[in-house]
């Protein structure tokens, strides 16, 4: 396990030098680093006491005794910044880590009385208020469960692929902190005495080998959140597409179709509203409401349905018959085959090689 977890630190430094000499999402990077470093230290801390590291280097306890408490917080204004890349970061966003101060109170106590045993019930409250991180954090984590679920909204609203414009990485990420969060949770309903007991120690607990597991999580989400950030391109600019007044939207939609139609603006693989917008001269606003009011659909359903209607007529014509159905799609304005078969599917209720087949029967 300490090879994995040196491995894992290593891995988390290498990744927090490149996120920070990134251009794409300075601000919403350099938080990353700020919960990546929480989580290294959580585990390094794990090591730590393994190796019995702090009998030998008292100036460890500097360091906090884990910090559980700002994993979650941090988590949550990196994606909050991440989708709003426009604003800036408020000094009012400090007081989010301020609950570290409860995860420093084990360190300020072998600062002050070393390894000893001196006080031993302040010791073991010090020691099991960590585990009541999972209060504050599952409310963070819930907020940042809506956050991303909006963001996904509004890129549904506006683009017409989503390639590389989701945010689905954070949604996995998400899912290990909930499961760090529960086995936590179930540690501390099996053990629910340790929160009032200050006279006993995390090992004399019966579920202390969770430890393990636990820490192997905060492993995997390194190494999935690492990757998956710095793969992340700059995010998408996210216009303020609200709902707007009711107007002649029989109109508008005429004049949608016929760009659709009469243009083939849905050939555009990044067809966005902001394209659409130039392209008509028709408000981003006023179209966004007209798809959602008039045609009851965002604008990656609307474009998509087009781009399904091109293919199919593709795959009727003779002529064509050459070309593989990946050809088609893209020629359609796909720019992903799953993304195409997955659309194409839910469109046709068929997948496009048994569309093909029952056609040329």
């Amino acid at each position: 396990m300490n090879y994995i977890i040196v491995a894992t630190i290593i891995h988390g430094f290498i990744f927090s030098a490149l996120l920070i000499s990134k251009h794409e999402n300075k601000l919403a990077n350099k938080l990353f680093v700020c919960m990546l470093f929480s989580i290294l230290i959580t585990i390094f801390t794990y090591a730590v006491l393994q190796l019995k590291l702090y009998d030998s280097n008292p100036w460890l306890h500097w360091l906090p005794f884990g910090a559980s408490f700002t994993i979650a917080p941090a988590f949550y204004l990196f994606v909050k910044y991440l989708v709003n890349s426009n604003k800036g970061f408020k000094n009012k966003d400090l007081l989010h880590f301020t609950p570290l101060a409860f995860n420093y109170l084990h360190s300020v106590y072998h600062l002050i009385y070393g390894r000893g045993i001196a006080h031993v019930e302040f010791h073991n409250f010090t020691e099991s208020v960590q585990l009541l991180a999972i209060l504050p954090g599952s409310v963070y984590l819930i907020y940042t469960f809506k956050l991303i679920k909006q963001y996904e909204s509004k890129v549904r609203e506006q683009f017409s692929n989503l390639h590389s414009r989701t945010l689905k990485w954070a949604f996995i990420l998400l899912d290990i902190f909930v499961f760090i969060y529960g086995l936590t949770f179930l540690y501390v309903i099996v053990d629910i005495e340790l929160l009032f007991n200050y006279r006993l120690e995390f090992y004399e607990m019966i579920l202390m080998p969770y430890d393990e597991l636990l820490i192997l999580s905060y492993c995997v989400a390194t190494y999935w959140s690492t990757i998956g950030t710095y793969m992340l391109k700059q995010a998408p600019e996210i216009l303020d597409a609200g709902r707007q007044p009711s107007k002649d939207f029989k109109a508008l939609g005429e004049k949608i179709i016929a760009g659709m139609k009469d243009d083939r603006l849905y050939l555009n693989p990044e067809l966005s509203l902001r394209i659409m917008e130039d392209h008509l001269a028709i408000p981003a606003k006023e179209i966004s409401s007209t798809l959602n009011q008039y045609f009851k659909k965002n604008f990656y359903e609307f474009t998509n349905d087009f781009r399904v209607e091109e293919v199919k007529k593709r795959l009727h014509d003779k002529s064509k018959e050459h070309l593989t159905i990946e050809a088609l799609a893209y020629d359609s304005g796909f720019n992903s085959k799953a993304t195409f078969n997955r659309i194409f599917k839910e469109k046709t209720g068929q997948s496009p090689s048994n569309f093909r087949a029952s056609q040329n029967n």
